[in-house]
């Protein structure tokens, strides 16, 4: 089944949980960063380092992942961060309308769309969570 975020305030640690979602519907206050990683010196090995490059664009992901640079996703600035910016009264309101709406669709279509859309992102997990999951500890040492 498809997952919908409604991210309604700082999503700083482990935020690429929420860029997983298929439809990423954000307050116009959210904000979106990797302070787990980076600022702490821990290198992003976890899978957020696939998922970053998706969302923010190759430079920005680099950026995001060496950097704080939670206001390149803020306040809609950075488009790629979320798939539609809501005032805070109208985030629960869309994210309900939308899983009814796909909750209405075939369920099986649901299933191979979903399957079709993130095989790509899957593939990279499965061939690179190992090595960075890896680099991630031997930086912690």
């Amino acid at each position: 089944m498809p997952v919908i975020a409604a991210v309604n305030g700082p999503a700083l640690i482990h935020a690429e949980l929420a860029v997983l979602s298929d439809i990423v519907l954000a307050a116009e206050h959210a904000e979106f960063a990797d302070l787990a990683h980076g600022p702490t010196g821990v290198v992003p090995g976890d899978g957020v380092q696939d998922r970053v490059a998706d969302v923010a664009g190759p430079e920005p992901g680099t950026l995001l992942s060496f950097d704080r640079a939670e206001t390149e996703c803020a306040g809609g600035s950075a488009a790629g961060c979320r798939g539609e910016w809501l005032a805070a009264d109208q985030l629960m309101p869309r994210a309900r309308e939308l899983a009814r709406r796909l909750a209405a669709l075939p369920r099986r279509m649901l299933r191979h769309t979903r399957t079709i859309l993130v095989r790509d992102l899957r593939r990279r997990l499965r061939d690179e969570i190992d090595l960075g999951l890896a680099v991630e500890a031997l930086a912690t040492l």
